[in-house]
């Protein structure tokens, strides 16, 4: 097996067993692995590295995490918000997470990438933003996955039953968004299918009654009698009660049909 397939199989492995999240598009959990020093490499292929993603990455963790405290603590101020998020945020207690699923040793780097807290912070951070992306910027959804990206650092932090509470919540949010939008698809589908066969009985009626306007101007009693010359020859005739060529030749056209 080549060597970088044999990395992307671990790397969509390690995700998918840590959070359960399955990527459609391999390539931005590829480009979440790339450290800037990657790039430099004579040989190497790569256009772009994690630092996008882990710009967005980090602001949905923050505002992943702003939004658990805020819920989960209804008594804390401002300033016991602020300290309590930073303490779950800052690049050690990312690091801590990054170290405990090995996913410096997926990185794609250089040889001599320095692996510190930052650039082990910036992978978790960079799989959040790929997460984001990849689900076409679901927040519920990547706010989901997030909360288990991090679980083990909140838990030491935050009341075990009221973290495990608030996930099942977000969970619930996902499953409950997907059955809604379904039934929108199915509302919507039923609204044209019903718009068409409207449509169609419109059309009808304005024929019939078009109908009934040429053989009144044309004082024909009998549709069936109706002379094909003798009704374009009164072309003009029916111009004038605000009939064009085209519409006799969709009348002519159905009662040729008819014999």
């Amino acid at each position: 097996m080549h060597k970088k397939v044999y990395f992307q199989e671990r790397r969509e492995k390690k995700i998918y067993d840590q959070i359960h999240y399955k990527f459609t598009n391999p390539l931005l959990l590829e480009q979440a692995f790339t450290c800037p020093s990657a790039l430099q490499l004579k040989k190497s292929k790569l256009k772009e590295s994690y630092q996008r993603l882990e710009f967005l990455g980090d602001c949905i963790l923050k505002t992943v995490i702003t939004e658990l405290i805020f819920k989960i603590y209804p008594s804390f101020n401002e300033g016991q918000l602020s300290k309590r998020r930073e303490e779950l945020e800052k690049n050690k207690a990312l690091s801590i997470i990054s170290e405990k699923m090995g996913l410096i040793e997926l990185a794609i780097k250089s040889p001599n990438e320095k692996i510190n807290y930052k650039l082990q912070a910036d992978l978790i951070e960079s799989i959040i933003g790929a997460i984001m992306v990849d689900s076409n910027f679901d927040y519920k959804l990547t706010r989901y996955h997030t909360l288990l990206l991090i679980r083990e650092n909140v838990e030491r932090d935050i009341d075990f039953d009221l973290f495990f509470d608030y996930v099942e919540f977000c969970k619930s949010e996902i499953k409950t968004e997907k059955i809604t939008n379904e039934e929108e698809e199915k509302t919507n589908s039923l609204k044209e299918k019903e718009k068409e066969i409207t449509f169609k009985k419109e059309d009808t009626q304005d024929i019939k009654f078009n109908q009934i306007k040429i053989n009144k101007s044309l004082k024909i009693h009998s549709p069936k009698k109706i002379s094909l010359n003798k009704l374009f020859s009164s072309s003009n005739e029916l111009k004038n009660v605000g009939f064009n060529s085209n519409f006799l030749k969709i009348i002519v056209n159905q009662k040729k049909k008819k014999k």
